[in-house]
C-alpha cells in the first residue's frame, strides 16, 4: 500500500568558529534516516548504518514500548527498516532506534522519527451483525492483551511452533481449539517448495473462532505457489500479502462467517498439467462458498483469470449469504470480478481496467460482474475502463456463465467509458433511477429461473449508512493510491522478494507495464558474449546450486535447485560470430537463478531448442519488482537474448514458462567505466552547490563507515593531504558560510 514519505537527516553538525584556529566539531548520532512515513495502523522508517539495533515506540515521546526484533530488517548492505504494527489509527507515534554494540545499547547514539498511523477502512458486511472486528486485532487497530503473535518465514515454515504444534499448518489446526486470538506475521516470501505440510491442492487450511489475522510485514511478504483456505470458522482477517503462482485457489473462504480480506495483491496462478482444462492458470484467486458476512476490499488483482467466484455450483443451493466487494483494483483480469451465485452482494467503488480479455490469446471472452443462480447484486459507483461486458447475466442462456439460471444486477452511479458501455446490453442489468429505488418484478425478472431482485440493499439488514462511499471518479483515485499490498516506495531492497510477483498474465507477451514509471520496459541492448561473468554448461556432471566458475567469476550465479545437465552440443551465431557449446543446463519450471552486481550491466542468455514449453524467463529485483522478460516466445529453435539490468543489486531470473527451459550459456556483462560528470569540488552530496550539509557529510565519513560514490575522497580532500579528516569538513563549512569557491 502506498504511504506518505518524508526525508530528512538526523545528524547535527555543530561548529564553533574562532579566528586563527580550526573549527571545533561535534556530532549527535552518526546514522542517517533516509525515509519515514505513515502506514495503515503502522509507521515505518528506514536508515543507513551497520550492526544491530533495538527499537521502541511511544505515543507521548516519553514512555516507550519495545518493538519486536523481527520487525527490524536489513538488506545486508547497510540499509535498515523498522515497521511497528498494531498501532491505533489516527494517532502520532515516535519511534526510537538505539544502536547495540557488544550486547549493550548505546543510548547516546539513539535517533527518532515521528509519524501518524492511518486507519484501515472497516466497512462492509464483515463488520455487520457482530460485536467483533474480524481477525485478532481490536476495532482501533491494536492487539488485545491476550493475543498470540508468531513470525513465519521460508526458513521456519516447517519448524515454527505454538500450542505444542510444529509447522505452520499444524499451528493453524491447533488454533481451532484455542480461545486466544492469533496473529501470524509473514516475513518475506514463503515458497511451496519443501513445504512438507502441503496436500495435493497446495493449500493450508485455518479453522477456529478465536480471531485470526494472517498479515505480511512490510513490502515483500507473500505466498508463492500455494494458497490458504479459511474453513469452518469465523472471525478471520487476511491482509498485506502477495499471492502468486497459486496452484488451486490463492485464497478461499468456505463455511465461515465474518471474514475480512483486504489490502492484498493477487497475480496469475499456474498448473503444469491441469486435470481440468480451465485450471492452467490455477483455479480462483479469491473464492468463497457457503459463507456469510464477508468483506473483500482494497485488493489488487493483476493478470488473474478466474478471479473471484462466489457460490460452489449451480446444483448446490446455498443459503443466502452477505458479501461486500469494495475499493478493489481489477486490472488485466479475465473474468469473475466477481461472479455470483445465490447470494446478496454489494459491489461498490471498485476500479476495472482492461478487463474481459483472455490472458493468453487476448480474445474477448470474459466480463466484469457476473450474476447467476438467483443472486442479487447492487453495483454502486464503480469505474469501468476498457472493460468488455462490465455487467453480464445468464439471462440470455449465456455460455460464459455456464447456462446458469439468472441473477439480477441493480446498478446506480457507475462510470463507463465509451468502449465499456458499448459492449453491454441493457437486459444484463437494471439501471436504477435512484440509490434507494426498490425493484419490482415488472422492472426485472429473469427469463431463466424467474428470479427477481430481493431489495436487500434497502432493507433494515443492510449497513445503509455506515460505509465510506465515493463517486466513481474519486474511487478510482483512492483505489490507485491504496489497493494492494504495501509497495516499496523508497528504494530499500529487502531480502526475500517474491519471484515474479509482478509478472502479470500467463501469455508470452512482456508483462512489464510501460505506463508505470516504476516498471519501465527495458530496451534490448543486444547480446554480448564477451561477458565479465559467465557460465558455459559442461556436457556432464552436476552444476549444483552454485555455479559460474569461469572467467574469474567464482560462484557468481546461484540456482534454487540443481540444473539437469545434458550432453547435447550445439552452435549459435550471435552478431555474426559463431559460438560452440558442449552442454545444456535444464532450468526447471519455477526454478530461479540469482546473481548480484555492483553496477549497471547486461544479462545475456543463450537457450537451445527443445524446451518443454514456451520460454518465459522473468527477471525481478530484490524488492520483487519486475525488470523485464527475457527469452519470451517459442522454443522451436536456438535463441539468444539480452536484458539491461539498470542498477547495482541482487536479481532473480525465474522460469515462468510452465516447463523446463534449456540453456547453453548465461552471462553478465558489466558496464564499462565511464568518465564521471564534471563535479563541483567539495560538493559531498552531489547537489551542485557547497553547503553545511556537505561539511556534515564529510565529518560523518571520518567518524563512521558510510556509503559514498567512488569520487568522494578525491572531490572532498580539500586540503590536498590525500586523506579525509575533520579539517576538510571545517574548510568546507567555512566555504559554505562565506560563499567561497574551493578548487
Amino acid at each position: 500500500m502506498k504511504k506518505s514519505i518524508k526525508k530528512f537527516v538526523f545528524s547535527a553538525l555543530i561548529f564553533a568558529l574562532s579566528l586563527g584556529s580550526s573549527p571545533v566539531l561535534g556530532v549527535s548520532g552518526a546514522e542517517t534516516v533516509s525515509s519515514f512515513g505513515s502506514g495503515f495502523e503502522s509507521v515505518w522508517g528506514e536508515w543507513s548504518g551497520s550492526g544491530s539495533y533495538n527499537a521502541y515506540c511511544s505515543t507521548d515521546g516519553v514512555n516507550f514500548t519495545k518493538i519486536d526484533s523481527a520487525l527490524i530488517r536489513t538488506d545486508g548492505n547497510g540499509n535498515y527498516r523498522v515497521e511497528p504494527l498494531g498501532l491505533k489509527g489516527g494517532m502520532s507515534y515516535t519511534v526510537k532506534v538505539v544502536p547495540v554494540v557488544d550486547n549493550a545499547e548505546k543510548g547516546d547514539a539513539a535517533f527518532t522519527f515521528t509519524a501518524e498511523a492511518k486507519s484501515y477502512d472497516r466497512s462492509g458486511y464483515a463488520f455487520f451483525n457482530t460485536s467483533n472486528t474480524p481477525g485478532a486485532y481490536l476495532a482501533d487497530g491494536t492487539l488485545p492483551s491476550n493475543a498470540d503473535v508468531i513470525y513465519v518465514n521460508n526458513e521456519n515454515k516447517n519448524t515454527v511452533s505454538l500450542y505444542g504444534a510444529k509447522g505452520l499448518k499444524n499451528v493453524l489446526t491447533s488454533h481451532a481449539k484455542q480461545s486466544r486470538p492469533l496473529v501470524i506475521r509473514i516475513i518475506g516470501t514463503i515458497n511451496a517448495s519443501d513445504f512438507g505440510s502441503l496436500d495435493s491442492t497446495k493449500m493450508v487450511e485455518s479453522k477456529g473462532t478465536a480471531g485470526l489475522t494472517v498479515e505480511g510485514v512490510g513490502t515483500d511478504a507473500g505466498l508463492y505457489g500455494w494458497g490458504m483456505k479459511i474453513a469452518h470458522g469465523s472471525d478471520a482477517e487476511i491482509r498485506n500479502l502477495h499471492f502468486d503462482w497459486n496452484f488451486e485457489d490463492a485464497l478461499e473462504t468456505q463455511d465461515s462467517t465474518h471474514v475480512w480480506i483486504h489490502d492484498n495483491s493477487f497475480t496469475v496462478g499456474h498448473q503444469d498439467n491441469p486435470t481440468e482444462a480451465d485450471k492452467d492458470h490455477g483455479d480462483g484467486s479469491c473464492d468463497a462458498k457457503r459463507s456469510d458476512y464477508v468483506t473483500i476490499s482494497y485488493n489488487h488483482f493483476n493478470g488473474t483469470a478466474k478471479t473471484c467466484l462466489l457460490g460452489s455450483s449451480k446444483n448446490s443451493r446455498e443459503d443466502v449469504g452477505h458479501y461486500t466487494y469494495h475499493h478493489n483494483f481489477f486490472e488485466n483480469a479475465e473474468q469473475r470480478l466477481p461472479r455470483i451465485r445465490w447470494h446478496d452482494v454489494h459491489v461498490y467503488n471498485n476500479y476495472y481496467k482492461h478487463v474481459g480479455y483472455d490472458l493468453d490469446s487476448g480474445n474477448k471472452i470474459g466480463y466484469g460482474v457476473g450474476a447467476t443462480c438467483n443472486c442479487s447484486i447492487f453495483a454502486e459507483n464503480n469505474y469501468f475502463e476498457d472493460t468488455y461486458r462490465p455487467f453480464l447475466t445468464s439471462d440470455k442462456n449465456c455460455g460464459s456463465l455456464s447456462q446458469n439460471d439468472g441473477g439480477v444486477i441493480k446498478a446506480f452511479g457507475n462510470y463507463f467509458d465509451a468502449y465499456s458501455e458499448s459492449t453491454m446490453e441493457e437486459k444484463d442489468y437494471f439501471a436504477a433511477p435512484s440509490k434507494d429505488y426498490q425493484l419490482t418484478a415488472s422492472d426485472y425478472t429473469c427469463s431463466l429461473g424467474g428470479w427477481t431482485y430481493d431489495n436487500f440493499d434497502t432493507s433494515s439488514a443492510f449497513y445503509k449508512d455506515s460505509y465510506f462511499l465515493e463517486t466513481a471518479e474519486n474511487a478510482k483515485n483512492t483505489v490507485l493510491e491504496n489497493a494492494g499490498a504495501e509497495k516499496n516506495t523508497t528504494g530499500l531492497k529487502l531480502n526475500n522478494a517474491i519471484n515474479g510477483s509482478e509478472a502479470g498474465g500467463g501469455g508470452t507477451s512482456d508483462p512489464v507495464d510501460p505506463d508505470d514509471p516504476d516498471d519501465p520496459t527495458p530496451s534490448d541492448p543486444g547480446v554480448n558474449m564477451d561477458c565479465t561473468y559467465y557460465y558455459d554448461f559442461p556436457s556432464s556432471g552436476n552444476t549444483g546450486t552454485a555455479f559460474g566458475g569461469e572467467n574469474g567469476s567464482g560462484s557468481f550465479f546461484t540456482a534454487s535447485q540443481e540444473l539437469n545437465l545434458s550432453g547435447k552440443s550445439g552452435s549459435v551465431t550471435v552478431n555474426g560470430q559463431k559460438y560452440d557449446f558442449t552442454g545444456v543446463g535444464g532450468f526447471a519450471n519455477n526454478a530461479t537463478i540469482s546473481f548480484t552486481t555492483d553496477k549497471k550491466c547486461t544479462l545475456n542468455i543463450v537457450s537451445c531448442s527443445g524446451s518443454t514449453t514456451q520460454r518465459k524467463l522473468v527477471v525481478t529485483n530484490r524488492s520483487g519488482s519486475t525488470i523485464g522478460t527475457i527469452l519470451s516466445g517459442t522454443s522451436s529453435e536456438d535463441s539468444a537474448a539480452a536484458l539491461t539490468i539498470p542498477d547495482a543489486g541482487t536479481y532473480t531470473v525465474t522460469n515462468k514458462g510452465g516447463g523446463e527451459a534449456k540453456i547453453y550459456y548465461i552471462g553478465v556483462k558489466l558496464d564499462e567505466e565511464t568518465a564521471p560528470d564534471e563535479e563541483v569540488f567539495a560538493d559531498a552530496d552531489l547537489d551542485n552547490k557547497i553547503t553545511a550539509s556537505d561539511a556534515a557529510m564529510v565529518l560523518q565519513y571520518t567518524l563512521a563507515p558510510m556509503d559514498v560514490d567512488k569520487n568522494f575522497e578525491k572531490r572532498c580532500d580539500v586540503d590536498h593531504d590525500n586523506i579525509i579528516t575533520a579539517t576538510d569538513a571545517s574548510i568546507i563549512l567555512q566555504a559554505a558560510l562565506t560563499e567561497t569557491t574551493l578548487n
